[in-house]
């Protein structure tokens, strides 16, 4: 990759994550209406053709792989100095395979204590559930967790409104009702949380999408952190509030029949 490259210089790129099991991607349409979505709009203009290209470039990646994940970073290409896009642009796609965690993965699923982070998002409605490279809140937001030795944590808005986690997005349930933050002003809206909505439709699964305020999430009785790669993680505890397990496994076993 060049120094020039405007992912590195601006960070003008996005890129999603994928599991591969059996030699196939899961959730790969997902993705890819995240990658489309995404390149829409930040003003990435991609034929079909290449989308078709690029869409089984990444499939024979999965080929003959077990397991694996898969990460593909789709920059905007090269330009020497200034914010301006060149004209065209020489559009740019880079893949990465790696080992699937499974032993951490197996850990995960034995559930998750959650504290709640100090560190805040911003808001930026532009580029709100968008998975793009400009990842420093991010960053900082692993630095405070390294520095008090938590593996996640939950992270708010600068308003005090629940957003996510360090790496996956929430769901929580009040003995009632199911309920996920509403993304709009920031985060990321994750494929696996797009897959939980649309077949909780088809399950009668009522999921409410909503504003959750930091001082809320005592009222919740149980929830559950879901990614692409972890699937859906039950929460045991949120600071010093147990949550039980047991709304999640009933979830999990409705979605999953």
């Amino acid at each position: 990759m060049s120094p020039y490259n405007r992912a590195i210089q601006f960070g003008d790129a996005h890129f999603t994550t994928m599991k591969v099991c059996s030699g196939e991607i899961q959730l790969f349409s997902y993705h890819q209406a995240r990658l489309q979505l995404a390149s829409s709009r930040l003003g990435f203009v991609i034929d079909e053709s290449e989308w078709q290209w690029l869409f089984e470039m990444l499939s024979s990646h999965a080929e003959g792989k077990q397991t694996a994940v898969v990460k593909i970073i789709i920059s905007r290409g090269e330009s020497q100095r200034g914010y301006a896009i060149p004209e065209p642009p020489d559009y740019q796609a880079f893949i990465y395979t790696s080992e699937l965690p499974i032993d951490w993965l197996a850990q995960l699923q034995q559930g998750i204590a959650l504290n709640i982070a100090d560190f805040t998002l911003g808001h930026q409605p532009a580029l709100a559930g968008l998975k793009h490279c400009n990842r420093l809140e991010q960053v900082m937001l692993k630095q405070e967790l390294q520095a008090k030795g938590w593996s996640d944590a939950i992270v708010c808005d600068l308003t005090g409104n629940v957003i996510e986690t360090s790496i996956a997005n929430l769901f929580f349930y009040d003995g009632h009702t199911w309920y996920t933050p509403e993304l709009s002003l920031a985060g990321v809206a994750g494929v696996y949380r797009q897959y939980i909505l649309q077949q909780a439709k088809k399950h009668n699964i009522k999921i409410e999408v909503c504003a959750i305020a930091r001082q809320n999430l005592t009222n919740f009785t149980a929830a559950f952190a879901c990614n692409a790669l972890q699937g859906i993680v039950p929460v045991t505890q949120i600071a010093e509030n147990s949550l039980s397990v047991e709304p999640v496994h009933h979830f999990k076993r409705t979605f999953e029949n």
